[in-house]
């Protein structure tokens, strides 16, 4: 059952298919210290400007549902497509926590998007969550179809798994936040 969706028709004209593999197998473990990635606001989905009328708009979180919950995590999900549609690829690259995806500069990840014209991203239930060592995963699993600006076609299924951690002595702010810890994509063909 697909919980949300969102549909991006953004006139992106950056290569999402070869960004999108290359994050395919990323996880992160960011550093103690470092810039901070956006805040919860971030967690909500943003409207895009699409060029074209979006088939459906995207679903809010459940208003029960706490900035700890897996639909804050969710939702976080569709806030990194929706940064990735709009171009705002340092907010999507501050979703990973403040390196960014592991091994990966800002400037790599940015060019990753050289040829994508439009994204659509749709985000299925996340798993339940997960907890020790004083941190929670969340499993979230998505699809993605990108259409590169000479019309080729791409799709992706796979997950991201998002981390935080609870109030541990020592925990930045940002380790606090929802953050992409590992993302998994593979084309489907």
């Amino acid at each position: 059952m697909r919980l949300r969706r969102v549909v991006q028709p953004v006139a992106v004209a950056r290569a999402l298919g070869l960004a999108l593999l290359a994050l395919g197998a990323c996880t992160t473990e960011a550093p103690a210290s470092g810039p901070e990635p956006p805040g919860p606001e971030a967690a909500r989905p943003q409207a895009a400007r699409p060029a074209a009328a979006p088939e459906a708009p995207a679903t809010p979180p459940a208003p029960s549902a706490g900035p700890e919950s897996p639909q804050a995590a969710a939702g976080l999900v569709l806030a990194y497509y929706g940064a990735i549609a709009e171009q705002d690829y340092r907010r999507a690259y501050g979703m990973w926590g403040p390196t960014g995806p592991p091994g990966q500069s800002f400037e790599a990840f940015e060019s990753g998007f050289d040829q994508a014209a439009e994204v659509r991203a749709f985000v299925d239930a996340p798993g339940n969550p997960e907890r020790s060592a004083g941190a929670t995963t969340v499993v979230v699993p998505v699809n993605v179809t990108a259409r590169a600006s000479d019309g080729t076609e791409q799709r992706f299924e796979g997950d991201h798994t998002l981390r935080r951690v609870g109030d541990v002595a020592g925990a930045q702010p940002w380790q606090l936040r929802w953050h992409i810890a590992r993302a998994h994509l593979r084309e489907i063909r």
